[in-house]
């Protein structure tokens, strides 16, 4: 579960070399009222999620952002004009732009580190393990096992 702690952010910075409060993820906060009518915040950290029909690649004049042979979606930082179009045709408003590089920047999968057999640095840095990486077939697996968990340790 996300608690807003941002440590994912903070990892992404650090393994990107992003300056400080730029990061291409970002953490919704949501103020809902329960059954019992108390105020509860929930988060959700949002990443790119590599759309297979990904409208920024289409977006892009330059052919800058790509999809990768394994599917992942990428921008090309030398190659990327810095001019927005990547951002605004993003669903999910997970593309900024970077003013001190002058390029789009977005969610790469930590490729560097997956190539090492290391875990995305979002995903190895939170504590509340609500960030997966991987197959959707396995992240669907791993999901439904927290549940259950969940379920067996606080439902009656």
């Amino acid at each position: 579960m996300c608690v807003g702690c941002r440590s994912c952010a903070v990892a992404c910075q650090a393994v990107r070399g992003l300056a400080a409060g730029a990061t291409p993820l970002v953490i919704d906060i949501r103020e809902e009222i329960n059954n019992e009518g108390e105020l509860r915040l929930r988060f959700t950290a949002e990443a790119c999620r590599h759309c297979v029909d990904a409208p920024c690649v289409e977006a892009c004049p330059v052919e800058a952002i790509y999809f990768e042979d394994d599917g992942k979606v990428v921008i090309n930082e030398e190659e990327c004009i810095y001019c927005g179009d990547c951002v605004e045709e993003c669903p999910y408003n997970v593309i900024f732009l970077d003013q001190e590089r002058e390029t789009s920047v977005k969610c790469n999968l930590c490729s560097a580190r997956v190539d090492k057999n290391l875990k995305p640095a979002c995903v190895a840095s939170c504590p509340g393990k609500a960030i997966y990486a991987g197959q959707l077939e396995e992240i669907e697996e791993a999901i439904g096992k927290r549940r259950k968990a969940f379920r067996k340790r606080f439902e009656p």
